[in-house]
């Protein structure tokens, strides 16, 4: 079901200059942060106008912000969540517009094959 993405991995941020991220650890509960490797990070869009970033992946979690279709998310990882209309996966994001971090479910997600397991 998570193949990589037809579109080539990290290309936004060869157009950004963008050679290291650092964001919070998705399986911590702490803030710490973990650095990421560019080459396994891929960009992704909201399918939906607003769609929430949650806290967790649960559906009665805390809502992070908002991101809109407009708007570049770099797209981490994915991990099992409640299911959305039978999808159970869920992407670790950051949100460009707005910096805001956190899951969105993937079903809400343009593109919904992030390959990397966080």
């Amino acid at each position: 079901m998570h193949q990589a993405l037809g579109i080539v991995v990290g290309v936004f941020l060869s157009f950004t200059g963008v050679t290291g991220l650092a964001v919070a650890d998705p399986a911590s509960t702490d803030s710490a942060t973990t650095a990421l490797t560019p080459q396994y990070v891929a960009y992704n869009y909201s399918a939906a106008n607003p769609t929430r970033i949650m806290a967790c992946t649960r559906l009665d979690c805390p809502v992070n912000g908002y991101a809109r279709p407009s708007e570049i998310l770099i797209d981490h990882c994915y991990v099992r969540g409640d299911g959305v209309y039978g999808n159970p996966w869920w992407d670790w994001i950051e949100d460009t517009a707005n910096g805001v971090r956190g899951f969105v479910a993937e079903y809400y997600l343009r593109w919904q094959s992030q390959a990397d397991h966080c």
